[in-house]
């Protein structure tokens, strides 16, 4: 069974940018460290077009976007559960 999950996160106050910090993350990784391929976290910048895709054990880097609109999308099959991962999301002053 495919699971998906997607939360779009706007400030209404376009002087801010959203930072997301994770604190605990562990999913599913893919056939190769490099690829994911089963549970997947991936957060997206709507004002860029790369958007980043995590999984395994290692612990995301913060997640600033550069406007004020993200969004983070879970994708899991299923297949094998782990721990997931916890998140803050924070509004902050651009840098």
């Amino acid at each position: 069974m495919l699971t998906y999950l997607f939360v779009t996160y706007h400030r209404l106050s376009t002087l801010q940018v959203i930072k997301i910090s994770f604190a605990d993350f562990a999913l599913e990784s893919g056939a190769s460290s490099s690829v994911c391929t089963h549970d997947t976290v991936m957060l997206i910048d709507y004002d860029t077009s790369n958007p980043l895709a995590y999984c395994g054990t290692d612990l995301p880097s913060d997640f600033t976007t550069t406007g004020d609109m993200g969004r983070v999308d879970f994708y899991s099959d299923g297949s094998v559960a782990d721990r997931g991962f916890l998140a803050t999301i924070t509004f902050v002053d651009p840098e």
